[in-house]
């Protein structure tokens, strides 16, 4: 126990720093201006009409216009700005700030208990834990204001209650509460909503009701929707600007996803590779667990996959990806816990470093520290290549400004795949020996 307060102190310190230092010397940028304003009018204001809030702001308004003729956040309006508010009427953007240094305090233990379960070693989980703790994305988003921590906090929680079989009031209201979270969580409710029916009419206990929670949370979400902007559909607030969602490639967008030199996961933190081969065998020893896990994956990504900002906008790299990476760490234990060459630990220490690290200096690079936004230009590669001699900038792909695959990405993903390839390869010949 007092380990285990020493450990989520360290954690919380580090995070509190590192967010101190972020606000002390940043005005709040992309959304997390728009989720303060909208917090700013749950305090002061007692309501969530922001027509009075923008004004005197250079800045463009995330609003549209009601039936009641009142202007509403179009993006995010639900339980995350009500949360912030409350931190933030006691300290303001510092409160906002220490209360998601804190949720992501209790997302290391979720993350680093649901890995021991999966793999069954403490050690190894508990050190790739801490690694991706303090990797980009979650990192960032530690003390970002963004719903992301929150997301990931609550998919991986219900995930472990649903293998546990924990399905008390609690679990189900906070599996209702997802979509009010964000309405990306919505498909994802959906999806354990339907596992949860299955094992409950599989298990032959006529306990369905327990749903009820969760049910009556996810309508009265939709009941929201329409009173605020007149439709049950999650999207009108952007048709009704004008803006289409839907018109990105969901293949060239799950490739610039993962190896966009600006928003991709693999660039920043790329001990993600070893969730690729580690996947493989993950689903060798438990296939029903990683088949849920595909399951939830697909829910979540596909609908954002089909955006044209499939990024997250003027944000820093992963937004899209923070709420599910959790979930994958048990395929990187599985892929170390299978190697035992040193040239295997090498190559994981120094991808795992790799993210430690791109998460320090893009958070170090003013002014927008680690904010980037559709130009193809990555301020993280830029200080690489200036200060290594190594033009790590253009050697890496962009998807922008040029708005379509090149070479690079052919490139690097065969890349990708042959590296894969050769760790299950070892895997296989180290399996053999043994």
């Amino acid at each position: 126990m007092i380990q285990r307060i020493i450990i989520s102190l360290i954690i919380f310190f580090v995070f509190f720093g590192f967010g101190y230092s972020y606000i002390s010397n940043s005005p709040p940028q992309g959304d997390e201006l728009h989720y303060l304003i909208t917090a700013q009018s749950i305090v002061k204001d007692h309501d969530i009409w922001l027509e009075n809030n923008y004004q005197n702001l250079k800045i463009d308004k995330h609003t549209v216009i009601g039936p009641d003729g009142h202007e509403y956040l179009y993006h995010g309006l639900g339980l995350f700005p009500l949360t912030i508010a409350v931190p933030f009427s006691i300290l303001g953007r510092l409160g906002v700030m220490i209360t998601l240094c804190i949720a992501t305090v209790f997302l290391f233990w979720q993350i680093f208990n649901f890995t021991k379960e999966v793999t069954e070693n403490s050690k190894l989980s508990a050190l790739i834990s801490l690694v991706i703790i303090f990797s980009l994305p979650l990192a960032n988003y530690s003390f970002l204001i963004f719903p992301e921590i929150v997301g990931a906090l609550l998919i991986i929680f219900n995930l472990r209650s649903f293998l546990k079989s924990k399905g008390n009031l609690f679990v189900f209201i906070s599996l209702g509460l997802m979509p009010w979270v964000h309405i990306r969580l919505l498909p994802v409710s959906l999806t354990f909503l339907l596992l949860w029916g299955f094992k409950l009419h599989f298990q032959k206990q006529k306990k369905l009701l327990i749903l009820l929670p969760s049910i009556l949370l996810i309508a009265s979400y939709f009941l929201f929707l329409h009173t605020i902007y007149g439709s049950i559909v999650p999207t009108k607030p952007y048709s009704n600007l004008g803006i289409q969602t839907d018109t990105g490639s969901i293949p060239v967008n799950l490739i610039n996803i993962l190896i966009d030199r600006q928003y991709g996961l693999l660039p920043f933190t790329p001990i993600f590779l070893l969730a690729l081969p580690g996947l493989v065998l993950w689903f060798r020893k438990q296939p029903k667990l990683v088949l849920i896990v595909y399951t939830i994956t697909a829910t979540y990504l596909l609908p954002t996959l089909r955006y044209s900002d499939w990024h997250g906008g003027f944000s820093p790299p992963g937004r899209y990806l923070v709420m599910i990476l959790p979930l994958f760490i048990p395929a990187i234990v599985f892929c170390l816990l299978e190697k035992r060459l040193i040239l295997t630990k090498i190559i994981a220490l120094s991808l795992g470093l790799w993210g430690v690290l791109a998460f320090i200096i893009n958070l170090g690079l003013s002014p927008n520290h680690g904010f980037i936004y559709q130009d193809g230009t990555s301020p993280f590669f830029r200080f690489l290549s200036s200060n290594l001699g190594i033009n790590f900038h253009d050697l890496m792909p962009a998807f922008y400004p040029q708005q379509s695959l090149g070479l690079a990405h052919i490139t690097w993903l065969l890349i990708f795949i042959l590296f894969c390839s050769f760790m299950l390869v070892v895997n296989k010949n180290e399996s053999k020996k043994n």
